[in-house]
C-alpha cells in the first residue's frame, strides 16, 4: 500500500490528489470522491470534489491549506478522513462512513515496489498516476435524502500528483464485470525531451492473474474515435491483445489541475459509461466482457 503515502515532491506550483469510486448498485450510489491539495502559489489550498451521478451533479469544497494533513497512511481534510481502508466524508451535503475491504492491489514482482508506472515513476514527468488498488468491497452508512442508509459495493482507488494534467489523456477504469476481471487504463500525451509520445498503462486482473500493457515493457497502443460519446482501443503485447469499446454515459464536469497546479481545468468525467473488452492470446480469445458502472475521461478527441 505504500503507493497511497503523500509524495510531496514540490514545495510550490504543485497537486497531489487521491480518487475513490464507490458504487452501490442496489441503493443507487455511484460517486467520486477526491481529496486533493494544490500549492500554486496564487490560490494554495485543500480540497475534496465529489461527483454525485445519482443527483447528476459535482461539488467543490475548498479548506486552508493548514487542513490538510497526512500520517499513519490516511489523508485528513479537516474532519474528512480517506485511506486505503475507510472514508469519512462530512460536508454541508454528505455525511457518509465506510470501511473497505478485500482489496485488489497490483501484484508486486522481483522484490520491487507494485507501481502501475513502472521505472517511469522515476522520470521528471509533468503528471504520474498510480494504483492504490484495482478492487475492493466497501461497506458502511450514509444520510441519504435525510435518512441513514446502510449502503455496501464496489471501490477503486488511485492517486495523482505532479505540477500539471497532461495535454490530452484518455481514462478507463472498471470493476463491475460479471466475469470478476478489473482494468484500468491511463495515457497521456507527455513531453519527452524534444518529443511528445503517448504514455500509457493497462492493468487486467481476469481470474487472479495481473496482465500488464505499458509503454516501459514495450507495450503498443492505438486510439481511435468512433464518435463523439465512443472510442475504441487496441492494446498488443507480445502474444496478447485487448480490444475496448467505451461509451461515455452521463458526463459531469470536474476541475483539474492546469499548469502549476491551479484548478481550473475542466475535466469531463462519466462514472456511468458502458464498455465491451475482448482479451486474446494470438487467436485465442480469453475473455469476452461487457459491463456498466464504468469511469471514463476522454480528454484526447475533445
Amino acid at each position: 500500500m505504500s503507493v497511497f503515502n503523500y509524495e510531496n515532491k514540490q514545495d510550490s506550483n504543485y497537486f497531489e490528489g487521491w480518487y475513490l469510486r464507490l458504487t452501490d448498485v442496489n441503493n443507487n450510489l455511484n460517486y467520486a470522491i477526491i481529496f486533493a491539495l494544490t500549492k500554486y502559489k496564487e490560490d494554495p489550498h485543500a480540497f475534496i470534489q465529489v461527483l454525485d451521478n445519482t443527483k447528476n451533479k459535482t461539488y467543490y469544497y475548498r479548506f486552508k491549506d493548514d487542513n490538510f494533513k497526512s500520517s499513519n497512511n490516511e489523508i485528513r481534510i479537516n474532519d474528512n478522513t480517506i485511506s486505503p481502508n475507510y472514508l469519512k466524508l462530512f460536508t454541508d451535503d454528505f455525511d457518509l462512513e465506510v470501511t473497505i475491504d478485500n482489496h485488489t492491489f497490483l501484484q508486486a514482482k522481483k522484490n520491487k515496489k507494485a507501481s502501475a508506472m513502472g521505472f517511469l515513476k522515476n522520470f521528471p514527468l509533468p503528471c504520474f498516476q498510480d494504483v492504490i488498488f484495482l478492487d475492493a468491497i466497501f461497506i458502511g452508512e450514509a444520510v441519504i435524502d435525510g435518512k441513514i442508509q446502510q449502503i455496501n459495493g464496489k471501490a477503486y482507488m488511485e492517486k495523482t500528483y505532479g505540477n500539471k494534467f497532461p495535454e490530452k489523456w484518455i481514462w478507463v477504469q472498471s470493476n463491475h464485470s460479471l466475469k470478476k476481471a478489473s482494468f484500468t487504463l491511463a495515457l497521456g500525451i507527455i513531453p519527452v525531451l524534444f518529443l511528445k509520445i503517448k504514455g500509457f498503462f493497462c492493468i487486467l486482473n481476469y481470474d487472479g492473474i495481473e496482465y500488464k500493457f505499458a509503454i516501459y515493457n514495450r507495450a503498443r497502443i492505438k486510439v481511435t474515435k468512433i464518435s463523439i460519446n465512443s472510442i475504441s482501443v487496441t492494446i498488443k503485447k507480445g502474444k496478447y491483445r485487448i480490444n475496448l469499446i467505451v461509451d461515455s454515459v452521463n458526463p459531469l464536469e470536474l476541475l483539474g489541475p492546469a499548469l502549476n497546479g491551479e484548478m481550473n481545468l475542466k475535466v469531463l468525467e462519466s462514472v456511468a459509461s458502458k464498455m465491451t473488452l475482448k482479451f486474446y492470446k494470438g487467436n485465442h480469445l480469453i475473455l469476452d466482457d461487457q459491463t456498466g458502472f464504468v469511469g471514463f475521461e476522454n480528454m484526447f478527441f475533445n
